[in-house]
């Protein structure tokens, strides 16, 4: 559970989201324990932890783009 509550490359993992498998393997590697990733999914579970599905952002590096955005949201096409 503690391993879960933090991001994964604080825990100097190549990457930034926990899916049920990279939790299983993480545990492994520390504990020297397999779990399938089935017992993983039920300990969140008992622990309130539910694994979403990552939400995308889209932006843009140029400078203008939410005053762009937003522009383009107000017009109203009939």
């Amino acid at each position: 559970m503690a391993a879960v509550r933090r991001r994964p490359r604080s825990l100097d993992q190549p990457y930034s989201m926990w899916t049920l498998q990279r939790l299983a393997d993480y545990m492994a590697e520390q504990t020297g324990i397999r779990a399938s990733i089935e017992t993983v999914r039920q300990v969140l579970k008992a622990g309130e932890v539910v694994l979403s599905r990552p939400q995308h952002k889209v932006s843009s590096p140029d400078p203008e783009y939410l005053e762009k955005k937003r522009r383009s949201k107000r017009r109203v096409t009939v």
